[in-house]
């Protein structure tokens, strides 16, 4: 699913059959991801143009997820919490492979 992200959007954590997303625009004023309502089932997750500065709150919010490219996010400073994800086999981070 591509998502263009609005401050409007909520609850979507009920689409358990989604398990692949494309988040363009996120940008909370908390620089995290903990505010972020994905599918528990996520799996794979492209972020594009977002301005946290940190992956924190993925872990709690996408458990499950086995790929993520951030790209074009200049914040991007803090990936730590990739250790923390289970089931993670790939991670891009602007174009550069940290796990794969």
């Amino acid at each position: 699913m591509v998502w263009h992200y609005t401050k409007k959007d909520k609850e979507l954590t009920g689409l358990l059959n989604l398990n692949n997303f494309d988040l363009w625009r996120y940008n909370p004023k908390t620089k995290r991801y903990d505010d972020l309502c994905l599918s528990p089932n996520a799996e794979k997750l492209d972020v594009n143009r977002a301005n946290p500065s940190t992956l924190e709150g993925l872990e709690v919010i996408a458990p499950n997820l086995d790929k993520i490219a951030v790209t074009w996010c200049k914040n991007m400073t803090d990936i730590d919490v990739l250790d923390e994800l289970k089931n993670i086999n790939s991670a891009y981070v602007n174009n550069e492979r940290i796990i794969s």
